[in-house]
């Protein structure tokens, strides 16, 4: 009996895989909003099923041998885990998403604080490479990568720099005054309140909140003897500016740098946000300099 596939999205990269499969001897249903894609599809291969709604579509999940994402990548991870989850092999086309937390989120691999275990992994993958200078390997992390670039480099030595792309010292603080202002209705946050859960592995916000508890970077920074820079956009509304100062007053590195980009200049915002290409030459112009 030939293998029953569901294609997830049908604009071009769905009706390829669509087509494809149908040459190979597969059946093929596909799920798109747009009922003028499905027709589409339908013009050029025959579908045993169409739908509308990934809902409507895991009504026939039991009868499938698989399904493809080949969805805008927004969907990708929530879509690829419904169909895991109904014990369904995946084939998922690339990016896998538009984020390291999303594709960790799919793999299950939650954020951990002992971010040097990861960091020390990194450089002996990277150490492996003819093409690396062991002796001149910066680790560099941008938003919470504020917390983890600061932790690797306190434990392991090997990396001759550290970035901090926008600054962060107490990070389960950060979340108190965040879920305030989630829980007020505000939303000048970072994030949803379903990420963090997700984020950090856990089944709810207080057992999230319970694990930032070991984000800390008091007692840890001071670690750090490493050439490092900490930047900070003034007007960043969601991780104070003043995070970026207690990291940089803890560090213990005699060449250490703290950039606030101001307004007037721009980059005043979460990560230089307003304007990325001025951090991220900032940043260049500071490895080439300390490395």
């Amino acid at each position: 009996m030939p293998r029953h596939l569901l294609v997830l999205g049908a604009g071009s990269v769905g009706k390829r895989h669509m087509r494809n499969f149908v040459q190979l001897g597969c059946r093929v249903s596909a799920m798109d909003p747009r009922v003028d894609r499905l027709s589409e599809a339908e013009a050029e291969v025959p579908l045993s099923g169409r739908y509308s709604s990934l809902d409507e579509a895991q009504a026939a999940f039991p009868e499938l041998d698989g399904v493809v994402v080949g969805s805008p990548t927004a969907y990708h991870v929530d879509q690829s885990i419904a169909a895991l989850e109904s014990g369904l092999p995946v084939y998922l086309e690339k990016p896998v998403s538009l984020s390291l937390t999303e594709a960790l989120r799919l793999q299950n691999i939650p954020s951990r604080p002992d971010y040097e275990v990861p960091g020390a992994a990194a450089y002996d993958h990277v150490a492996t490479r003819p093409d690396v200078d062991t002796r001149r390997v910066a680790v560099m992390a941008y938003s919470m990568g504020g917390y983890y670039a600061p932790r690797v480099a306190a434990f392991e030595k090997r990396y001759a720099a550290c970035i901090a792309w926008g600054g962060h010292y107490d990070y389960h603080a950060t979340w108190v005054t965040r879920r305030k202002i989630l829980e007020s209705g505000g939303n000048r946050v970072s994030a949803p309140h379903f990420q963090l859960p997700w984020v950090m592995g856990m089944p709810d916000m207080d057992s999230a909140m319970k694990k930032t508890e070991a984000y800390k970077l008091e007692g840890v920074a001071n670690k750090i003897t490493c050439p490092f820079l900490v930047t900070h956009g003034a007007e960043d509304s969601i991780s104070p500016v003043a995070n970026a100062q207690l990291l940089y007053d803890a560090v213990s590195s005699e060449k250490k740098t703290l950039k606030i980009f101001t307004a007037e200049e721009g980059g005043a915002e979460h990560c230089q946000g307003d304007n990325r290409f001025l951090g991220a030459t900032y940043v260049a112009d500071w490895i080439a300099a300390n490395l």
